[in-house]
């Protein structure tokens, strides 16, 4: 049995962008997480955030915007 590639896929607040190309990815065949790594400012909202152990996790990381890959850095 062929493993699944597993990939993280990274936005800004893990609400939408990540969420949506993550769903995409799991549709096609890929093993997925995703999340956010900047807090959402209203709390009647869910951030999900990124984690450690879900970069350790991770065969890929997608970064929706380009201006996030210092804050993994």
């Amino acid at each position: 049995m062929k493993k699944k590639i597993k990939i993280l896929v990274i936005c800004a607040k893990g609400m939408n962008r990540s969420r949506y190309l993550a769903k995409y990815l799991r549709r096609k065949g890929y093993s997925t997480r995703s999340g956010g790594v900047e807090p959402y400012e209203r709390p009647e909202y869910q951030w999900r955030p990124i984690y450690q152990k879900n970069i350790d996790w991770a065969d890929v990381i997608v970064l929706v915007r380009r201006r996030l890959k210092p804050i993994l850095n």
